[in-house]
């Protein structure tokens, strides 16, 4: 056992640390994870990217999308598709067989603030997806992207 009291105590005094929301627009990112989770009730699965913004402006900050993948509601489900098929032609694939290989391809996402709602605060949500480049086809069947440094290290070996 080890006595962390002082540790424990110094951490109580820091103030809480406030997050100022992102202001709503088009921003480069990062995609650092891509997993796949179930949902709150248990009955459907969706995708989390976590993504940290390149720029142009708000560099090193993380926001996270959900795609609903399999959802009991329809319009939630065909939501998430239609987002999915965002990140796919973004990334530049005609198709994705696993979450990794989203990870360390760099997209443009939409933010946009949700309200103050039913006593929870404003937040920034990812209201969509598009190529840094501006080009929106995906690869052919069978091609892949050019290798970069990010896309040539399998996911399991990037830091």
């Amino acid at each position: 056992m080890a006595n962390i009291a002082n540790f424990s105590r110094r951490a109580d005094e820091l103030p809480e640390q406030e997050y100022s929301l992102i202001p709503d627009g088009q921003y480069n990112a990062d995609i650092e994870k891509a997993e796949l989770r179930q949902t709150k009730d248990g009955t459907g699965q969706y995708i989390n990217l976590q993504m940290k913004i390149l720029g142009p402006t708000q560099g090193g900050r993380v926001v996270f999308g959900t795609i609903n993948i399999q959802n009991k509601s329809e319009k939630a489900e065909e939501i998430g598709l239609r987002q999915l098929k965002e990140v796919k032609a973004a990334c530049g694939l005609a198709a994705l067989r696993d979450t990794d290989e989203l990870v360390g391809r760099q997209i443009k996402v939409k933010i946009k603030t949700q309200p103050e709602k039913d006593g929870y605060p404003a937040r920034n949500t990812v209201a969509g997806y598009s190529s840094v480049s501006g080009n929106t086809m995906p690869m052919p069947a069978g091609g892949s992207t050019p290798p970069t440094a990010a896309s040539s290290t399998p996911p399991w070996a990037r830091k």
